[in-house]
Formats: structure tokens, sequence, C-alpha cells
């Protein structure tokens, strides 16, 4: 199950990864995320994601991260989807 979760209700208490590619993310970022590509981490999540730490996935219109969430969850993986 994935839960809709907004910027503003963000806890803090893991890291936002933007799924959008490198223009996109120059232009539109949460503060304080990274930029991982959506193909870059879903061909390479156990390289960029480690299963002890917790993870929040942003794209822009929240097709990508909600799609991520729900593959990594299903791996194991303590992740969930936030929105603007």
């Amino acid at each position: 199950m994935v839960i809709n979760m907004t910027y503003r209700d963000f806890p803090n208490d893991g890291i936002i990864i933007d799924l959008e590619d490198i223009v996109t993310y120059q232009t539109y970022h949460l503060p304080n995320s990274q930029n991982i590509p959506y193909d870059q981490l879903m061909f390479n999540y156990k390289n960029y994601l480690s299963k002890d730490k917790k993870y929040y996935l942003y794209c822009l219109k929240g097709r990508k991260s909600k799609k991520a969430t729900e593959i990594l969850k299903y791996y194991g993986y303590n992740v969930e989807q936030i929105t603007k």
C-alpha cells in the first residue's frame, strides 16, 4: 500500500529522492532532496538504497514515484511516496 504524503507532512526522518531527470530536477526539486533519475534508480537500486534506511520518493507528477515505491516496497525497502 502506498501512502500519499505531501512534502508539508514529511517527518524529516529519511532521505528524499527526486526521480526526475537532471533538467527537471534543477528546475522543480524539493529542498534537501537528492536526484536519482527513475531509470537509473530502478536498474541499480541495490547500489543506491540500503534496507536499513528510510526513503521518500518524489517526482513532479507522481507516477514514477508511485510505481517505484510499490516495486521497492515489494523488494523490502523502507520507502514512501511524497507529493508536493
